[in-house]
């Protein structure tokens, strides 16, 4: 019942694994696979980031557009809903004894034509037409700064720049001929 037993700090063993273990580390195999995992990270990384922004971007435009008009909706139905009961009590005809309907209508064309669903196809299409309108201002007040401050701000950086040298010059110059620095000079009163 005697098996081999392998010994961990065996000296013959040992040297056997780290030369199987360098030779599989070092194989084009292995690098080839680190290289993979460090790229599929990076992508991960960048991946997670743009996903994030995307989210917020989401969350923030929903805030903004889609809750102001689930509010809208909601007080449109309660509207309507009160109005039906108010005309109940009063002793008005139901809306649906008033306008016969087919009957081969399907409660998605009803939901379709309801007041709320077209409000908010309404408010749908604004916000669309809100927010090109809003991404060509954006675009057009990015161009207005980017030109203005080309045309107005590089040129007075290029002077700014160059009076610096030529300070810096009138200084090595007044060194260079023994002549005190401009500010050692101090105004006389």
């Amino acid at each position: 019942m005697g098996g081999k037993r392998f010994s961990i700090t065996g000296s013959r063993n040992n040297n056997k694994d780290e030369v199987i273990l360098s030779k599989i580390s070092n194989s084009s195999i292995v690098t080839k696979g680190k290289r993979a995992v460090c790229g599929a990270t990076y992508v991960g990384k960048k991946l997670a980031k743009s996903t994030g922004k995307a989210a917020w971007l989401v969350a923030t435009t929903f805030l903004v557009l889609g809750l102001p008009l689930i509010i809208v909706m909601d007080r449109e139905q309660q509207l309507n809903e009160l109005d039906l009961q108010q005309a109940s009590l009063l002793g008005a005809p139901p809306a649906s004894t008033i306008a016969p309907q087919k009957k081969d209508d399907g409660i998605l064309s009803k939901i379709s034509r309801s007041s709320i669903v077209t409000k908010g196809k309404q408010a749908a299409c604004g916000a669309t037409y809100v927010g090109k309108k809003l991404a060509q201002s954006t675009g057009k007040a990015v161009w207005l700064v980017a030109t203005t401050f080309l045309v107005l701000g590089v040129p007075l950086i290029i002077v700014m720049d160059r009076e610096q040298q030529l300070n810096e010059l009138d200084l090595q110059q007044g060194s260079l001929l023994g002549a005190p620095p401009a500010s050692a000079i101090a105004p006389q009163k």
